[in-house]
């Protein structure tokens, strides 16, 4: 460092400290004028500070109403169901011979009484004349005996021998008889031949089945309905069926088991439909739309719905006091959009904003509002 700069640095140091202590006074200055102003204005509104309340009272919590009344609604019961034939019989045969005709085709519609198949005859007519035969014998010797008898020329004892015997002869004729006509097969109802399992030259047993007739004229549509549901029915409820394919079929329920299934623990219900062209829908799967009676019920977004603490379904509504309360209900009919409820009162208040901030028993600012839900 040379001798110049050391001369001039102290006036430089008294120079910077010159400035510095004047622009501390003028901040001080600055200050003081700023706190007298502030303290004026804080005493021009010093009675407005006392006047302020030193707590405030919290207020109610506000939640959004709706009125809601009870309307007439027709309910239905929507089940899975299966068609049946309302008759549907299998033939046996009655009596052993060999089929020596089989009219019958499978598929045909059949009249009833009309032949199914016809067995072979010869033995059974063998049978009958013998058993003809027989008849004739004993009427004789019977006819003959009692004139001994009269003449007391046979004791008592015999003729009743000779009677049972003429007796026992006419049942085995009426046995003969009847066996050869047990090789007429007929059809025991009208309706399509659905099976036919044996063929002409088979031999056939008492017992073995001829063939399967099957009335679709007329069909049976069955379902199972739970236990909630079953005390809403009663016979006579009209109802349609809607196929897989969209066709659809009127009836009426004709029967409702009092009994529950053991499996299931539902309730077995059937239904009687005309089918009159015959179509080709026996053991077809079904959905059944049941119509229940009317009632008196509320429709209610699902999303207001709530459950208490012990699990019951219900909804929170406001009181005249203003007071939460939480309703039961029970469900009828429900769609993504709306419920049909039934179980509360014909007209409530329902809060259908804000319900998740409170609880039943709270006291609340209701806003009715005056759109529908």
């Amino acid at each position: 460092m040379d001798l110049k700069e050391t001369q001039h640095s102290p006036r430089r140091r008294n120079f910077v400290s010159i400035i510095a202590a004047g622009l501390a006074s003028l901040v001080l200055i600055v200050w003081i004028i700023s706190g007298k102003t502030y303290q004026s204005v804080d005493s021009d509104h010093s009675p407005a500070i006392k006047a302020m309340p030193t707590s405030t009272i919290p207020s109610l919590p506000r939640v959004q109403t709706y009125e809601l009344s009870a309307k007439t609604f027709t309910p239905k019961l929507i089940l899975q169901g299966t068609l049946s034939p309302s008759h549907q019989v299998q033939v046996y045969a009655r009596t052993s011979s060999q089929i020596q005709e089989r009219p019958a085709k499978l598929g045909q519609w059949i009249e009833q009484g009309e032949m199914l198949v016809q067995l072979d005859t010869e033995t059974r007519r063998a049978l009958v004349e013998k058993a003809e035969a027989d008849v004739y014998l004993h009427r004789s010797e019977l006819e003959a005996g009692e004139r001994l008898f009269k003449n007391r020329l046979l004791s008592e004892h015999e003729k009743l021998r000779l009677r049972a015997s003429a007796a026992a002869s006419e049942a085995a004729l009426a046995d003969a008889k009847l066996a050869l006509a047990h090789t007429r097969i007929k059809a025991p109802i009208a309706g399509f031949v659905n099976s036919l399992p044996l063929d002409i030259g088979e031999l056939v047993q008492p017992g073995d089945v001829i063939a399967t007739i099957t009335d679709t004229r007329n069909l049976k549509v069955k379902a199972y309905v739970t236990q909630q549901d079953v005390g809403r029915m009663s016979l006579g409820n009209p109802l349609k069926v809607t196929l897989l394919d969209g066709r659809t079929f009127f009836g009426e329920v004709t029967f409702i088991a009092n009994l529950a299934d053991v499996a299931t623990r539902s309730y077995a219900i059937e239904a009687n439909i005309n089918n009159p062209d015959g179509l080709r829908i026996a053991g077809a799967s079904a959905t059944l739309e049941i119509v229940l009676p009317e009632v008196l019920s509320h429709r209610i977004p699902p999303s207001l719905l709530s459950l208490d603490p012990s699990g019951q379904i219900g909804i929170l509504a406001v009181n005249n006091e203003q007071v939460v309360v939480f309703h039961p209900l029970t469900l009828i009919s429900f769609d993504t959009d709306y419920a049909q409820v039934i179980g509360l009162p014909d007209t409530l208040e329902i809060i259908t904003l804000g319900a998740g901030f409170t609880q039943p028993g709270d006291k609340v600012e209701p806003h009715l509002q005056e759109s529908p839900l």
